[in-house]
């Protein structure tokens, strides 16, 4: 969470999301989500979660702090991740079986758009600054820049390979990218667009954060 003293995981096995005070690294609660979730959101509260449920195409709505889920929301069928606008009021939901990208109305959870973005999505994140949506999809050498009112596409980022996950460092201005099958992390300025650093991850690599005002990197 966004005060760094919850940790949230999602665990795909159990369809359970556990709460682990990381002070003392002890799970201190554990709440039942829908089949096979895959990745979850906190907002920047860090009082509620979005759990995307890939086997059972819905989103979990966490409460934190008492532990429950609050609401359920049906979505297409795969939902993997989602990101939130800049002022956190849509939820953009990306989907592994299904074509569209749902935009949600983050405190209703009614469907406000459903956007045709193509089929086999990987990965999403939104520039804080702009609201530009980034998608990552499979077999893909690059990454698509859209606008999040026309969704239209107003630039490319060539990667070279499937972006498997993303995240901008607002701070520095730049966007990471994990690219699998070349087993890179590479990093993009979002104001020029071009590549100033690739660095070499060894085999899968799966996620990047960043923390500390960008001074640190995972």
């Amino acid at each position: 969470t966004s005060d760094g003293q919850t940790l949230l995981t999602a665990n795909a096995g159990s369809n359970t999301v556990s709460i682990i005070d990381t002070s003392s690294l002890v799970e201190v609660g554990r709440v039942r989500v829908g089949d096979g979730p895959s990745s979850l959101l906190t907002d920047k509260t860090g009082r509620k979660a979005y759990v995307f449920n890939t086997q059972s195409n819905t989103i979990s709505v966490l409460d934190i702090g008492i532990r429950e889920v609050v609401a359920t929301v049906s979505t297409d069928a795969g939902p993997l991740r989602g990101e939130l606008s800049s002022r956190g009021n849509r939820l953009y939901v990306i989907h592994g079986s299904s074509p569209y990208l749902l935009v949600l109305d983050a405190q209703s959870l009614t469907i406000v758009k459903r956007e045709m973005v193509g089929t086999g999505m990987t990965s999403v994140t939104v520039d804080p600054r702009t609201d530009l949506i980034y998608l990552g999809k499979k077999n893909e050498l690059e990454v698509a820049v859209y606008d999040s009112l026309s969704f239209i596409p107003v630039g490319y980022i060539r990667t070279g390979g499937t972006a498997a996950h993303m995240h901008i460092d607002s701070v520095e201005n730049n966007l990471y990218l994990v690219i699998p099958e070349e087993k890179k992390l590479m990093v993009v300025n979002l104001v020029s667009r071009r590549t100033v650093a690739e660095m070499d991850t060894g085999e899968e690599p799966f996620r990047v954060v960043t923390a500390g005002q960008g001074t640190e990197r995972f």
